[in-house]
């Protein structure tokens, strides 16, 4: 019996079959953060992730955009802080 691809909602096509997935736990390890902060940054829509049965899952390409987005926006917020005298 052949299986259908899985098929990720709003897929972009930047994603593999062979991508790794993240546990919350992992994330919450990877950033020294809590459980809550990372269930926040989903809610916020600052971290994608698919739902894998009941569980939430972050695949490396949302990682890899997560980390990207937050390192765009300091470096943004740090050339504000050096364009304006305190």
């Amino acid at each position: 019996m052949a299986y259908p691809t899985p098929q990720l909602a709003s897929d972009s096509g930047r994603h593999t079959v062979n991508e790794r997935f993240y546990s919350i736990n992992e994330l919450t390890a990877m950033f020294g953060v809590t459980r809550t902060s990372v269930y926040d940054w989903m809610k916020a829509g600052k971290l994608d992730f698919v739902v894998v049965g009941t569980r939430r899952r972050v695949l490396q390409s949302h990682l890899d955009a997560f980390i990207q987005a937050g390192t765009q926006a300091a470096k943004a917020e740090m050339a504000e802080k050096t364009r304006r005298p305190d």
